[in-house]
């Protein structure tokens, strides 16, 4: 009873779907520069801060997923109501990609007053921040109504967990009229961003009894997750993709073959059969995985969208619209989906649901929220015209100077002061050539230097005297003998001291 009755909702939803009569062109006459105005908004908003187009690639999932796509993300909670973007499986969304929400909102209300949506606008940032991180494109069908409702209690089992085997996920998107392929192309999109360590701590520390690290994990891999992320220690950020966490590109699928899958839910698309294939598809070729991920995005982001008196136009981004009719939000049928056990699938306790009571039913209207301050202007940012190019001039050709082209006389004449030999450095020096008489006289080397310090000549050495003409001569010296104590002559055996200091 129950699966039929969740059966019927979807086909309620689906059925809005096909009257909802999305198009491109549905600001054309409305709002003719409602497109660009938010595109050019956005993007400026991404520019300044690198967090906003991944987060905003996940918002829109996380938004489609539960109520449809119709803004109901972006609602803030009240005293009264807790919303869906206060729940446990959106407490890690980034403020970074609302505020860029907001402003582009704020940019089109001045120019076209409550005629665009926040909804198309949540739409055509997730195509935005796809093309501003190297994505493909695409035209965003465009229509959709803001939904009314925006409660915590309807996230419970909607958003795929980290921790899903395939069999699980493939249930879970295929809930919302999703195929198994179109699930594996839009885990894609894990190809930018970063994940909690608390999403995947358990694959390193307490994967099951039987094993610690989760064994699909390749070990150099698992080795720099748990660098990253301490058993004890803070939840941390660690890139879906290492190499090029800001590229949207296929290597997503590509770490998937090695191993190097962030969440359990990431890398059993390649170790389960039934997805594998896609996989591998997709990592050999990023253009299909392209012109793939641009089809399953526009089939995405028309899930459950809001017409006629379902929705409206909200004039702001994160409250509905004062005096609008109250819906209550319909009973959410928690029918869980069995599945048969899976090897390697982590024992993942269901986190604790904190009971929430109803509502009050309001008797006053609740105090309209505080009037913001006027935005600050955003610039338009108009689509740049073509640049205005000069004329072409024809070029001067302007005749080869004389004075290059003949041979430069100064140049090839040979100097006369550099050719020449020099005479000063050619001719013998008569001081350097001719021997000295005092080094070139022989030495008797027979003679034993005088090395007796009680002598008191002081070292040196003794020219035998010839007889008849001159008497010994005694030539002192250091150097040459000990020397008294204390003396030059001492200085070697003075340093030799020193290096046997050294070595000792």
């Amino acid at each position: 009873m129950h699966h039929l009755a969740y059966a019927l909702c979807l086909l309620i939803s689906f059925v809005s779907l096909s009257t909802a009569q999305l198009s491109p062109s549905f600001y054309s006459s409305s709002c003719p520069q409602a497109v660009s105005t938010i595109s050019n908004t956005f993007l400026a908003s991404a520019k300044k801060d690198n967090v906003v187009a991944p987060s905003t690639l996940r918002l829109i999932l996380h938004d489609c997923f539960v109520e449809g796509c119709d803004g109901s993300i972006l609602i803030s909670s009240t005293s009264g109501n807790k919303a869906e973007r206060d729940a446990p499986d959106n407490a890690n969304l980034p403020q970074n990609s609302f505020n860029a929400i907001i402003a582009a909102k704020q940019a089109v209300e001045a120019i076209c007053p409550g005629v665009v949506s926040c909804a198309d606008i949540v739409a055509l940032a997730a195509r935005d921040s796809v093309v501003f991180l190297g994505g493909p494109s695409w035209e965003v069908p465009l229509g959709r109504l803001d939904g009314r409702v925006s409660t915590a209690s309807s996230v419970t089992g909607r958003i795929p967990g980290a921790n899903l085997n395939a069999q699980q996920l493939t249930e879970n998107f295929g809930a919302l009229g999703l195929s198994l392929e179109e699930m594996v192309i839009l885990s894609g999109a894990h190809t930018v961003g970063f994940s909690h360590c608390s999403q995947f701590k358990n694959r390193l520390y307490s994967f099951n009894s039987t094993v610690k690290v989760d064994p699909s994990l390749d070990p150099s891999f698992a080795q720099r997750l748990e660098n990253k992320c301490p058993a004890s220690g803070p939840d941390n950020l660690f890139p879906f993709d290492v190499v090029s966490p800001f590229k949207f590109d296929n290597s997503y699928f590509q770490d998937l073959q090695s191993g190097q899958g962030v969440l359990f839910s990431d890398q059993v698309l390649f170790q389960d059969a039934s997805t594998r294939p896609t996989v591998e598809l997709l990592a050999g070729s990023q253009d299909t995985f392209f012109q793939k991920f641009a089809d399953a995005m526009i089939k995405m982001s028309a899930i459950g969208v809001k017409s006629g008196s379902d929705g409206e136009i909200r004039l702001d981004c994160t409250k509905v619209n004062s005096g609008s009719p109250k819906v209550s939000a319909p009973p959410v049928q928690q029918t869980p989906v069995p599945s048969p056990p899976v090897q390697q699938t982590p024992q993942v306790q269901p986190p604790q649901q904190t009971p929430l009571q109803p509502p009050p039913v309001p008797v006053q209207p609740l105090p309209p929220a505080p009037v913001l301050p006027p935005p600050s202007p955003v610039p338009n940012f108009p689509p740049p015209s073509p640049p205005i190019l000069p004329p072409p001039v024809a070029p001067v050709v302007f005749p080869p100077p004389p004075v290059f082209n003949p041979p430069s006389p100064v140049f090839n004449r040979p100097s006369p002061v550099f050719n020449p030999p020099s005479p000063v450095f050619n001719r013998p020096s008569p001081v350097l050539n001719p021997p000295s008489p005092v080094f070139n006289r022989p030495t008797p080397v027979e003679q034993p230097p005088n090395n007796d310090p009680s002598s008191g000549t002081g070292g040196g050495f003794t020219i035998p005297g010839i007889p008849g003409l001159f008497p010994p001569i005694h030539v002192p010296g250091p150097g040459f003998g000990g020397g008294p104590p204390g003396s030059s002559t001492n200085k070697d055996s003075a340093n030799e001291g020193k290096l046997t200091g050294k070595q000792g």
